[in-house]
C-alpha cells in the first residue's frame, strides 16, 4: 500500500514538473487604407506588384517582437528601371516611445528607435537596431514622391483617401512632418544587430499568411515579415511607423513592449507540499526496510 501511495505521488508531482503549454500568442492587426497606394502614378489600382499596404499586426514572442506585413509589394521589392538598384523596397521601420508627442519632438527627445531590417534598401545604416539621433530620405533615388504633403495630394487628386494606419494623433499625417520624405535612418547609436528579415512567418510557427486573410476585409498577394530582439529598447507603449522607399504607401501602429514571460523555476506552495510528503514517505519507507 505504501508503494502504491509513493508511485502516485510521484507521479503526480512529475505532472507538476511537466513544462507549461506556450501562452496563446495574440497578434495585434492595424488595417491601412486599401485604395491609397501610388502605383505608376496611379492611386488605388491595385498593381501586383506594387505599392499598396494593406495593413501590419505584431505580437511580443519572448524577447522578440515580430510584425507582419500585408501589401502588393514583394519580399524583393517591385523592379523599376532606372532606381537605385534597380528596384523600391520598404524603407526603415520607425517606433516612437514617448507616444503622446509627434514624432520630430520625440526624435529630438532621443526617444526615437529605428531597424534596418531590409538588406536590400539604400537606408545608410547597416543592418540593426538603433536609438536615431537623425532621418533621411531616398525617395529621390527611388522615383518617389518629394514629400508626405506631395504624396497625399496625389492620392486625393485621384479621389482617393489616404490613410496612415493608426495614430493617436486625430488627424494620421500631423504625427509626421508633412514637408519631409524621410523613411529610412540617417544616423544613430547602433544598439543590436539581432534583425531578421521573414520571408515565409511559418518558419517562426505562425499561419503563412500571419492571419490576415481573416483579419482584414482585403489582402494583398505577399505576405512577411521582420523579428528583433527588444533587450535593446525600452518597455512600454509605442507609435512604429514605416514607408516604402518611395513613400508611394506607408503605415502606422500603436504597440507595446513588455518583460519577457519566463517560466520560474520556484516551485508552488502545492508543490514544496507534495514534496516534503514524498520524503515523508520515503523516510519511512527506508526505515521500516532498515527495522525489518
Amino acid at each position: 500500500m505504501l508503494r502504491n501511495s509513493l508511485t502516485a505521488l510521484l507521479a503526480g508531482a512529475t505532472a507538476l514538473l511537466a513544462p507549461l503549454p506556450a501562452l496563446a500568442q495574440v497578434i495585434d492587426y492595424t488595417p491601412d487604407g486599401f485604395r491609397d497606394g501610388v502605383s505608376d502614378g496611379i492611386a488605388g489600382d491595385l498593381a501586383t506588384p506594387g505599392f499598396e499596404l494593406f495593413g501590419t499586426g505584431y505580437v511580443q514572442q519572448g524577447d522578440h517582437l515580430i510584425i507582419g506585413i500585408n501589401s502588393n509589394q514583394p519580399f524583393d521589392g517591385v523592379r523599376r528601371p532606372g532606381v537605385s538598384g534597380g528596384a523600391i523596397n520598404w524603407g526603415d521601420l520607425f517606433l516612437n516611445f514617448a507616444p503622446e508627442a509627434d514624432f520630430e519632438t520625440a526624435l529630438a527627445a532621443g526617444q526615437v528607435y529605428g531597424v534596418r531590417f531590409n538588406p536590400l534598401n539604400d537606408s545608410p545604416v547597416a543592418i540593426g537596431i538603433y536609438q536615431v539621433t537623425a532621418t533621411a530620405s531616398v525617395t529621390r533615388i527611388n522615383g518617389g514622391f518629394v514629400s508626405v504633403d506631395d504624396y497625399i495630394g496625389r492620392v486625393t487628386s485621384q479621389g482617393q483617401a489616404p490613410f496612415f494606419g493608426t495614430t493617436p494623433m486625430g488627424d494620421r499625417f500631423t504625427y509626421l512632418d508633412r514637408t519631409k520624405s524621410d523613411n529610412v535612418i540617417g544616423a544613430g547609436r547602433l544598439l543590436s544587430t539581432d534583425v531578421e528579415y521573414v520571408a515565409d512567418l511559418s518558419t517562426l510557427g505562425f499561419a503563412q499568411d500571419f492571419g490576415f486573410t481573416d483579419t482584414l476585409t482585403e489582402t494583398g498577394a505577399f505576405t512577411y515579415g521582420l523579428r528583433f530582439n527588444l533587450d535593446a529598447l525600452p518597455l512600454g507603449s509605442f507609435i512604429a511607423h514605416l514607408w516604402a522607399e518611395c513613400i508611394n504607401d506607408g503605415t502606422s501602429f500603436t504597440g507595446e513592449t513588455r518583460e519577457s514571460e519566463t517560466e520560474t523555476s520556484v516551485p508552488e506552495p502545492s508543490l514544496v507540499l507534495g514534496f516534503a510528503t514524498i520524503g515523508a514517505l520515503v523516510f519511512a519507507t527506508g526505515k521500516r526496510r532498515t527495522a525489518g
